[in-house]
């Protein structure tokens, strides 16, 4: 016999399978290979960033800068590989790779995350308020650094990470996919994941 509680636990799985059934009849391309890859291209973004939001939530925090925090640091990357950066001080020009910007875009965001992780701890802030912050500061840390701007022209090799593709399947899958193998492999058999 189907019981109440079954169904409440898998509703809305049963929806989505509801959903997809009823496009798949409605439309020829939704039930295709090339839907199904732009699906997992556009959901691979979201899928890197639950990764690190899984973590602090299994810490017992939550982070609402990420969005902003990664915006910033995509800014950064982009710029410096677009601009390059100058330090009159030094009298130097940085001209960067796609690697030295992508590392850049890393660095920023690792600078940001342990700012939160820094005033959380050392000022006994809740993890609430002390990313809110954050948020802010990464928003209007892209204005200035954009200036409001989109920021194009990257390239082939830099656009290759967010829209070629290997063996059919796009970039983005790939990584988030090697990302999730890394998550899996923290939290199951490392001490500091358990």
């Amino acid at each position: 016999m189907f019981k109440k509680e079954t169904f409440a636990r898998f509703q809305s799985l049963l929806a989505l399978l509801l959903l997809v059934v009823a496009l798949s009849f409605s439309t020829d391309t939704f039930f295709t290979v090339d839907n199904g890859l732009n699906v997992l291209r556009q959901i691979s973004i979201n899928l890197c960033l639950s990764i690190g939001m899984t973590m602090i939530i299994l810490s017992g925090g939550i982070d609402l800068s990420v969005g902003s925090v990664l915006a910033f640091s995509g800014a950064v990357a982009a710029g410096l590989l677009k601009n390059g950066i100058a330090l009159p001080y030094w009298n130097v020009f940085l001209d960067f790779t796609v690697f030295g910007a992508v590392v850049a875009g890393l660095a920023v965001g690792l600078a940001l995350g342990w700012f939160n992780g820094f005033v959380i701890t050392r000022f006994r802030l809740p993890p609430f308020v002390a990313t809110l912050g954050t948020l802010s500061i990464a928003r209007g840390l892209t204005r200035l650094w954009t200036g409001g701007f989109p920021i194009t022209g990257l390239g082939k090799e830099f656009g290759f990470i967010g829209t070629g593709h290997f063996w059919g399947v796009p970039m983005p899958v790939w990584i988030s996919a090697a990302l999730v193998i890394v998550f899996v492999v923290v939290t199951r058999r490392t001490r500091f994941g358990r």
